[in-house]
């Protein structure tokens, strides 16, 4: 089947995972753009698309074309093929996830996590036209293997929507922290629940509001790797109560925290807005970690562990680096490699919830030079450059 100048998207969009708010805002700056019409070749689920009128109004043709073109590949089985150029995720060793159909020109986005790489992966590196990194770390660690086809393309932001705001909490004086990310070993949770045992102790009118729920129970489990938690409760879900339960006993009372649950990327601008700051505390982020970017582009005063993917995010006070990184030793949590990955310290995490808690000119002040350090990387900006780094 031949489509006039389309470039294939093989993972699913969504509106509540990081790839698939990848996806969404991908596809619409590619419709905007007219350089080329954006094709989901993978699956769509409609029950996870959460669109506003803007994007609906440019991705619901793109959308339906997709899903009729996904079945005519379908019908077509295991040979089928496409003739146009295909963006293709990638997981650990440059596994393709989902594997896509075979394409005139495949080129692999990837966000990497697990730094050894074995020498078949390396050999599968080379068949991509290009490897898009996600952060500058990612293109070092593939430099490092040899592997010379890589360009750095950070992610963008959703300018829209994802910028400073007038605060609406006129009948809440918490001090109010969010926290996001799925919950697992790699993301650090656990360092951020030993920190706001003791931050909560000294300061009661404090509040985590957090944002980890997803549906991999294996991975919850990791999350007590880092000795700082028990694991996270069986049966694991995308429900509240087991959540509230396993952090009251972490030592968290109720009413020192809120579950959001899962929250559609639209909604995160009227949560941020509320925010007196943002913590993200990644052993490891194989890209710029998108959520801290969002706050960050919101004007939230926000902490970053200064490792991996959080360092392309980092300028002079701009934020509130964590620098003290402990070395994680590699088959951690399952990866075989953990070059460049960084233990946070919970003293200095303690040390800059209470820097921002009592010195909010100051913190106001780093969260405005975060504001605009990420006025500059909006997804306006950056898909074009991811194009250009394809050739396309």
């Amino acid at each position: 089947m031949t489509v006039a100048g389309p470039i294939g998207i093989t993972w699913q969009p969504t509106s509540v995972h990081g790839w698939g708010v990848f996806g969404i805002n991908l596809a619409h700056q590619m419709a905007l753009g007219g350089r080329h019409l954006p094709v989901f070749i993978g699956k769509i689920d409609a029950g996870l698309i959460d669109l506003d009128p803007e994007q609906k109004a440019v991705l619901d043709l793109v959308l339906q074309f997709s899903i009729d073109f996904r079945q005519k590949l379908d019908a077509i089985g295991a040979d089928a093929a496409v003739n146009f150029p295909v963006l293709v995720s990638l997981g650990e060793n440059f596994v393709a996830e989902p594997h896509p159909p075979s394409s005139v020109a495949e080129h692999g986005i990837l966000f990497l996590t697990d730094t050894e790489i074995t020498t078949d992966a390396v050999g599968h590196a080379r068949r991509f036209h290009t490897i898009v990194a996600g952060a500058s770390w990612t293109e070092d660690i593939l430099r490092g293997y040899g592997i010379d086809n890589v360009k750095v393309v950070i992610q963008g932001v959703d300018a829209r929507i994802f910028k400073p705001q007038s605060r609406r909490r006129a009948d809440d004086a918490r001090f109010k922290v969010f926290s996001g990310g799925k919950l697992e070993y790699r993301k650090g949770q656990d360092i951020v629940v030993a920190a706001w045992r003791e931050f909560h102790r000294r300061h009661p009118d404090s509040q985590l509001i957090i944002a980890w729920d997803h549906p991999y129970p294996d991975i919850a489990k990791t999350v007590a790797l880092g000795g700082h938690v028990t694991p996270a409760p069986d049966p694991w879900g995308q429900d509240r109560s087991p959540m509230a339960g396993w952090l009251n006993e972490n030592g968290l009372p109720s009413g020192s925290f809120r579950n959001l649950g899962v929250v559609a990327n639209r909604a995160m601008p009227d949560i941020l807005r509320d925010m007196d700051a943002a913590v993200f505390v990644s052993r490891a982020e194989g890209g710029t970690n998108l959520v801290a970017m969002e706050s960050m582009a919101c004007g939230v005063p926000t902490i970053l562990s200064a490792n991996t993917g959080h360092l392309d995010l980092i300028e002079a006070e701009n934020c509130y680096p964590l620098k003290s990184q402990g070395a994680i030793s590699p088959g951690t949590a399952g990866y075989a490699g953990t070059a460049g990955w960084g233990e946070s310290s919970v003293d200095e995490l303690i040390e800059a919830f209470e820097a921002i808690y009592t010195d909010r000119a100051e913190a106001h002040r780093r969260g405005a030079a975060g504001a605009a350090t990420l006025e500059k990387i909006s997804w306006a900006r950056q898909v074009p450059l991811l194009l250009d780094a394809i050739g396309a």
